[in-house]
């Protein structure tokens, strides 16, 4: 840049100022940021409640996958442990009390201590 550009410049900086062009620049600008400042409130707004849906969903999503896998790991669990279940039920039911057994018990029970 020459020094006759930098001077014709500088004037017209000069000049913008005195007949107050700079002033009006000054306040087109001030009123184009605050247009994009409460411009920028919706979007915010909009963005927020946008990822709070699509958080929403892939939760959702995630949440149903899982419990499907839970359910098949719970099923598949129950069928290992069910012979386990039913040898211990066999055990039971055959070292179960007889009805006179039970009798008797419920005799002794009743029965004050000397």
């Amino acid at each position: 840049m020459n020094a006759n550009a930098l001077v014709q410049t500088s004037d017209a900086v000069a000049v913008a100022a005195q007949i107050g062009r700079l002033d009006f620049i000054s306040a087109l600008l001030a009123v184009i940021a605050l247009l994009l400042g409460l411009g920028a409130i919706p979007l915010f707004v909009h963005l927020r409640t946008r990822a709070k849906e699509v958080a929403t969903a892939a939760v959702n999503e995630r949440m149903a996958e899982l419990e499907g896998r839970l359910e098949a790991e719970a099923i598949l669990k129950m069928e290992e442990m069910l012979p386990i279940l039913v040898a211990q039920y066999r055990e039971l039911a055959q070292n179960s009390v007889t009805e006179a057994q039970g009798n008797g018990i419920a005799d002794a029970q009743d029965d004050p201590q000397p």
